[in-house]
């Protein structure tokens, strides 16, 4: 059984959370040290596609119908740890936003000097499309 594309995860861009107002002492103390770029937050997220559409074909063969556009936010660590993740827009209930979270959760990114915040749409196309 062929998968479908999954087109947020080699077309589009991930788009860094604005910087939290309420913590002005953070802002200017993660200003000097260098969090992920977008490039990097690209790669680990491109080498986990495959994953990604397997939540896709699980939530298929158990509910009957996947929900395929939804938006993920995290936060990466300085240790390259995915912490706070949550479905942010989109139907993210369900055996497909479960194993959306859980991906995420696990996966690995370099270290970085600063905390990096991450919005990261999954935007799949149906068959034949």
């Amino acid at each position: 059984m062929a998968l479908p594309p999954l087109a947020g995860c080699s077309a589009e861009t991930p788009t860094p959370a604005a910087p939290n107002a309420a913590a002005p002492a953070r802002r200017a103390e993660t200003a000097r040290r260098s969090s992920l770029s977008s490039e990097q937050v690209r790669r680990v997220m491109n080498a986990k596609a495959v994953d990604l559409s397997g939540c896709y074909e699980l939530s298929e063969a158990k509910e009957g119908d996947a929900r395929p556009n939804l938006t993920v936010e995290f936060e990466v660590g300085v240790d390259g740890r995915v912490s706070d993740e949550r479905i942010a827009d989109g139907d993210g209930g369900g055996v497909f936003g479960d194993c959306v979270l859980r991906v995420v959760r696990d996966a690995r990114f370099p270290r970085a000097g600063a905390p990096t915040d991450v919005s990261w749409p999954l935007r799949f196309r149906g068959r034949g499309e």
